[in-house]
């Protein structure tokens, strides 16, 4: 069953395994890259996103998961430090994160994909939508892209 942009898939009767993801596409150092920020900061908010849309289900963060599609080094530890303050800020163990770099091929621009897979309660789970005569509020700035 998807909820917003995460899968839940039942695991008992009481808790959902929740799986959210995202991704980022030519953000970062890279020569061809066309947003140009440190790889620190653009680990750091592509895993922030699927972090915080766990979080704002209830979820706990069990594996968070990169796929960078750059070499190792110096990139992929750049981006990697930039996700493992992510997780620090919400009190997350960086023992949860795995992933894979591309070091068979030379990449000329950044991509980062990062999927969270967290465990939530199914009673905290409610209604998608706004019911009528509620007020939904944004509040801040776009941090990449558009």
């Amino acid at each position: 069953m998807n909820y917003r942009d995460i899968q839940l898939i039942d695991k008992d009767d009481k808790n959902f395994i929740a799986i959210a993801c995202d991704v980022s596409g030519s953000i970062g150092e890279k020569p061809n890259d066309l947003i140009r920020v440190s790889n620190e900061v653009a680990g750091y908010y592509a895993a922030a996103v699927p972090l915080i849309e766990l979080l704002s289900i209830r979820g706990t963060p069990i594996s968070v998961v990169n796929t960078l599609s750059v070499e190792m080094n110096p990139s992929g530890k750049a981006i990697i430090i930039g996700i493992k303050k992510a997780l620090k800020e919400i009190g997350v163990d960086e023992g949860c994160l795995t992933g894979s770099t591309e070091d068979n091929i030379e990449t000329s621009m950044t991509g980062i994909g990062v999927t969270v897979i967290g465990e939530v309660e199914k009673k905290a789970i409610r209604d998608k939508l706004p019911m009528r005569g509620q007020q939904v509020y944004l509040v801040g700035l776009p941090k990449m892209g558009k």
